[in-house]
């Protein structure tokens, strides 16, 4: 466990009124839709979330998805990560009806990871969840053999999930596909493009897809991105087929990239997180990004985030302050105008998951479950954006603009109708305390 960073000097406490006016603010959103942060889930571990198979689906999880879908609407997660880009799809099934299975016979890539098999009981347990828990859904398809892709999993997709499926991910993080030895060097900008063209003409000619204007791209993260491909013309040239612009960004890398090892202490790192700057300087950088997607005409999606990169850091990915910060920075998003932001969920050692089953063996003897603080961050956004799909967000700055006390105030039709104040300073002598008082065209 971590301890809290010290209190500022001097204190930040007292009251002060949050002016909130009818009609409308100053630098409002675009409607949010509903639904607004949600989960990513890694492809390898989707077995483990979800279910065994198709039948068979951990009543856990109905539980996490249905308790946003009842504030939100409903609830939007993605299948996919790095893991989608080898998969081999079973239209036909796995063995006893498996959703996921490791081919430890074929293990590719830098850290010998094996193939997956996926079975279409996988498709129809994200179907039986959507049923239960109003759940909409992103797909990762392969992308690994772009000239002649294997389209079963979006076939299948599309035709099981129906309405339910938002679209399909093609490509995960190609910017980093040479530094993780999944294509020869140099692979930039030239080399994604020509194998995205070769993936579309391809998919076009696919007759078992019928939505074609389906694809979500370009799931960049780290070393170019949406500038470079707009620089050439990328959305332009494919805008009938995309349907989606993606990123995917954590606030921290903590991993060197040389050695593996974890490069950022938590508890140095941890009072970083606890302002209101860290979440401005992060969505900040993507505010390009949001008027080059609105330039186009299409949504802007960060398909994939959390609060450190390649697991989290221990202590402080897992912790209440995780929960205030990541409340933050999805606020921050929905006022700059992203669709929608994903947190990932990983394996049994990841520190950020929202949401973490046990082992196997454990699970099959009614081991329970882990929820982390990230869950309760979604829970909260799910609660604030609500399910209407009209809601407007602001930043208020309140308490005189104070970093370490930020809040946000949510708009439907003109009228306020919820607002959040966060105060991320631990103090038990109270010296930190505000009182706000909300006031309404002049009237608290």
């Amino acid at each position: 466990m971590l301890i809290p960073p010290p209190p500022p000097n001097p204190a930040v406490g007292g009251a002060n009124v949050v002016q909130l006016l009818t009609g409308a603010m100053a630098n409002m959103s675009a409607p949010v839709q509903s639904g607004f942060l949600g989960f990513s889930i890694e492809l390898s571990v989707a077995d483990q979330v979800l279910g065994k198979n198709g039948s068979f689906i951990n009543p856990q999880l109905l539980n996490l998805l249905e308790t946003i879908s009842q504030r939100a609407g409903r609830c939007v997660v993605r299948i996919g990560g790095n893991t989608q880009e080898n998969a081999v799809f079973f239209p036909q099934g796995l063995p006893n009806q498996e959703t996921i299975n490791k081919d430890k016979s074929n293990l590719t890539g830098p850290t010998n990871t094996p193939t997956l098999q996926v079975g279409i009981d996988l498709i129809y347990a994200m179907a039986n969840i959507s049923s239960l828990t109003n759940t909409h859904w992103f797909i990762g398809a392969p992308f690994d053999t772009p000239a002649t892709p294997r389209l079963g999993i979006a076939e299948a997709s599309e035709r099981i999930l129906g309405d339910r499926l938002l679209g399909l991910q093609v490509g995960n993080e190609p910017d980093l596909f040479e530094s993780h030895q999944a294509r020869a060097a140099p692979y930039n900008v030239p080399q994604y493009v020509a194998e995205f063209q070769e993936f579309v003409n391809f998919f076009k000619t696919d007759s078992n897809i019928q939505t074609q204007n389906s694809l979500i791209v370009p799931n960049t993260c780290c070393m170019w991105g949406v500038p470079e491909l707009n620089e050439i013309g990328f959305f332009d040239t494919f805008n009938d087929i995309i349907k989606m612009i993606a990123i995917e960004h954590c606030n921290d890398y903590c991993i060197n990239a040389e050695t593996g090892q974890r490069n950022h202490d938590p508890q140095t790192e941890f009072a970083t997180f606890m302002t209101h700057t860290n979440a401005v300087t992060f969505v900040s950088y993507y505010l390009p990004v949001s008027a080059l997607a609105a330039q186009h005409g299409k949504p802007l999606m960060m398909m994939e985030t959390n609060t450190a990169s390649c697991g989290g850091l221990p202590g402080l990915s897992d912790s209440f302050g995780a929960a205030l910060y990541l409340i933050d920075v999805a606020m921050q998003m929905a006022w700059v105008n992203f669709t929608g932001a994903l947190l990932h969920v990983g394996g049994q050692s990841t520190y950020y998951n929202p949401f973490t089953p046990p082992p196997g063996s454990v699970l099959k003897r009614g081991g329970q479950w882990t929820v982390g603080g990230p869950y309760y961050a979604a829970l909260i956004v799910a609660e604030l954006i609500g399910s209407s799909g009209n809601a407007q967000v602001v930043d208020i700055n309140p308490n005189y603009g104070n970093e370490y006390t930020p809040g946000y105030a949510v708009y439907e039709n003109g009228r306020p109708v919820r607002a959040v104040l966060i105060n991320f300073i631990t103090d038990p002598s109270g010296a930190n305390d505000y009182t706000a008082q909300i006031a309404i065209d002049g009237s608290g």
